[in-house]
């Protein structure tokens, strides 16, 4: 003990005779020098400084504690990260600043998050290296990262970008203010190499639009504006007029429109009328009026003669035109070139003329238009020509279509009159029609019973039209003692139509088996053959071969036949009748004028349409 005594009161006389102290060192080097007594070798002894250990409590509770004190905190379960003890959240190093105990950085395992705790100013540029590392900022704030404020801000509620606001309505806002094009007041410039930039604007000027200018750094040069004015886009001019929508100005440059060939023109579809092109096949300008191309090429003087057209074939209604063209004559052009046409047809629709590219003459010359399609219906289609700047309307008749044959064994249509000479007037399908009867021979006019073909209820009384005349007295009589007579043994007749017609209805209740009776059909003199077809044949005692009837037997009240011609349209309608008899007796025990049976055939006609 009394070593001890005497070992600390030599040091304690040094420190006051030196004004430093030294552990394990003769010669401190400081204010207090601890040297280890085994600083190298494989010795297991400890070494080293040993600081106060407290736990967080104890070092909340200190007072009175000097600026710079040391102590390690051995535990932060006690206590709480309150007052001077606000830093203190982990097991460590701790000094006494004068207000906070404050952590010294503990290397890789220790953290240091003073500098989000407390504002703070750099003092020199820093820089960060993230080599190989990520770095990340989460956040729950509006705005939860932010450069000068508003310069930069990150919504980490919206998830929004804003620059020149805090508030991004979208999720990137670049917030400018209304400025004319310049080198410096775009909202938004995409800057380029040397001296190019593209600037996002809005204009100073109501109604405020936008625009966006490709132009160099130093200010001149407009040469693109897009919708500064609500609707208009000017190109290499600041201020496009009000009532264009593109305006394009330059004194060292032209514009230069779509180039196609006619076959590429032609291929468009859709089209909209305005539709503008360079034709590099015919070289000229030209726009779609909304039914074809029109020329601009020079075409002199041109004028059309719509009046002096010519017309080629015939036009039906349902029936697929062919053949059929129509030629303008034209004067004054000085032979410049025009585009193929395509004109469509108005008032009877379906058809279209057609016009190949060509060139005009040099003077005078025709354009021939080749018509083609299905017309619609029957009446007048109208073709608006349009060319080399000139117009002008023809017009095409369109004939009625055949109707379907009608097989109803009814007459649907119009009866002619029971007559063999002069003429009669009827409307069918709304067409005025007259009939001439003429080139009888051995006919006349009776009145005939006789019932409705496959209903023996249904008599019906109608005159009819007989082929060849009543009997003629030969003299001598019969086995029966009655005057033998003599019966024709041929009759024809001929009925004329103002207008062709089809589907004449033939009713032919009563034939000899001995007589026969042809048909012929015309149609403007030409011989044409409609079809002849029988739609009641009852008995089968009827038959039609080469136009021409028959019946296997004679008989009035048990057999009716009816036929009907169709499929074609004729003007003209020639029937000769033809019997082999020649001589014909009364019935046994008859009386002339009642009981004889007259050679030929009662026959009523039923006109069903009419061109």
């Amino acid at each position: 003990m009394k070593k001890k005594i005497i070992i600390i009161s030599a040091l304690i006389s040094f420190s006051f005779a030196c004004a430093q102290v030294g552990v394990n060192t003769a010669s401190p080097k400081a204010t207090y020098d601890i040297t280890a007594k085994n600083p190298t070798g494989i010795l297991s002894t400890a070494e080293g400084l040993l600081i106060p250990r407290v736990d967080r409590q104890k070092a909340q509770s200190m007072t009175g504690v000097v600026t710079s004190t040391l102590i390690y905190v051995n535990n932060v379960g006690s206590g709480a990260q309150t007052g001077t003890a606000i830093n203190i959240d982990a097991v460590g190093y701790y000094y006494f600043d004068g207000t906070v105990w404050t952590k010294i950085n503990q290397g890789s395992s220790g953290k240091n998050t003073n500098i989000y705790t407390v504002n703070g100013n750099l003092t020199s540029n820093r820089t960060v290296s993230q080599t190989g590392r990520t770095l990340a900022f989460t956040g729950t704030a509006p705005n939860a990262f932010s450069v000068d404020g508003s310069t930069l801000s990150i919504n980490t509620v919206t998830h929004a970008i804003g620059i020149g606001t805090t508030t991004p309505s979208n999720k990137m806002v670049v917030k400018g203010v209304n400025a004319q094009p310049s080198s410096t007041s775009a909202t938004l410039r995409i800057d380029g190499s040397a001296n190019h930039a593209l600037d996002i604007g809005t204009f100073n000027d109501s109604p405020y639009g936008s625009y966006i200018t490709s132009l160099d750094k130093s200010g001149t040069g407009l040469p693109l504006i897009l919708n500064p004015f609500g609707s208009s886009v000017g190109i290499g001019i600041i201020n496009p007029s009000s009532s264009a929508v593109l305006d394009l100005f330059a004194t060292d440059k032209g514009f230069l429109p779509p180039r196609l060939s006619t076959a590429q023109r032609d291929a468009l579809n859709p089209k909209t009328a305005g539709l503008m092109v360079y034709n590099t096949t015919t070289h000229c300008m030209e726009h779609w009026d909304a039914s074809q191309w029109v020329s601009k090429c020079s075409t002199s003087s041109l004028a059309l003669d719509c009046a002096g057209v010519t017309h080629n074939g015939t036009l039906t209604s349902g029936v697929s035109a062919s053949g059929v063209s129509t030629t303008i004559p034209y004067t004054g052009v000085n032979g410049s070139a025009y585009a193929a046409q395509a004109v469509a047809s108005t008032g009877i629709t379906g058809l279209t003329a057609t016009l190949d590219a060509g060139n005009f003459a040099n003077g005078n010359g025709t354009l021939t238009y080749t018509i083609t399609g299905t017309p619609s219906d029957t009446g007048t289609a109208t073709f608006n020509i349009n060319i080399g700047g000139q117009t002008c309307t023809f017009t095409r008749n369109v004939a009625q279509g055949i109707p379907a044959i009608d097989n109803t064994p009814t007459c649907t249509g119009t009866t002619l009159n029971p007559q063999f000479s002069g003429s009669q007037n009827f409307v069918i399908n709304g067409k005025n029609v007259t009939a001439t009867y003429s080139n009888a021979s051995n006919a006349h006019v009776a009145s005939y019973s006789y019932k409705e073909c496959n209903n023996a209820n249904n008599i019906v009384n109608r005159s009819f039209l007989f082929l060849m005349s009543n009997k003629t007295i030969v003299g001598g009589t019969d086995p029966y003692g009655l005057p033998i007579v003599s019966y024709p043994t041929s009759c024809k007749l001929t009925i004329k139509f103002s207008s062709a017609i089809t589907n004449l209805k033939v009713f032919h209740p009563a034939i000899h088996n001995d007589e026969k009776y042809k048909y012929t059909f015309k149609r403007n003199g030409v011989t044409v053959n409609p079809k002849m077809q029988l739609i009641c044949n009852e008995g089968n005692d009827y038959s039609i071969t080469s136009n021409t009837v028959t019946s296997s037997r004679y008989a009035i009240s048990n057999t009716n036949g009816t036929y009907i011609i169709g499929g074609d349209w004729f003007d003209e309608v020639e029937i000769n009748g033809t019997q082999t008899g020649g001589l014909s007796y009364p019935r046994p025990g008859g009386v002339w004028n009642t009981h004889d049976y007259p050679s030929g055939s009662p026959i009523l006609f039923c006109v069903g349409a009419a061109l």
